[in-house]
């Protein structure tokens, strides 16, 4: 997940955009008369609001677009950890190593697959928000 969503980059161009429109009319206003100096402070003041909510979803996407990143790379890792445990126990298991087997098995992997639980769960609640 590291390129950018087609949203947020629609975000990212729609302020570059509206930027671009504001320092343009902005240049242009210090050559026009006094009738049409209003209007166009009237264009910019409408554009900066838009710029205002159209910065503030793109903050919102990215943000979410991270935590989404963070839990993924969270449940990656639990899932190695799982994994290699797994292995661990088969070692222990051929050494006759009976306790640490037990301990694997029934202590260190179910709370890794707790973890894993609930971090799944924060990732279902954030997509129903």
């Amino acid at each position: 997940m590291t390129s950018m969503p087609p949203s947020i980059i629609k975000l990212e161009k729609k302020i570059s955009q509206l930027e671009i429109e504001k320092q343009a009319i902005s240049l242009e206003t210090a050559h026009l008369a006094k009738g049409e100096k209003i209007k166009t402070e009237f264009r910019i003041q409408e554009i900066e609001k838009e710029l205002s909510e159209v910065k503030e979803e793109y903050n919102i996407k990215k943000s979410e677009r991270e935590l989404d990143r963070k839990l993924l790379l969270e449940i990656k890792e639990i899932n190695e950890q799982i994994k290699q445990l797994h292995h661990d126990a088969e070692i222990a298991e051929k050494q006759t190593d009976y306790n640490k087997v037990a301990e694997i098995k029934y202590s260190q992997i179910p709370s890794l697959e707790k973890k894993l639980e609930e971090i799944e769960e924060k990732m279902h609640n954030a997509k129903k928000e």
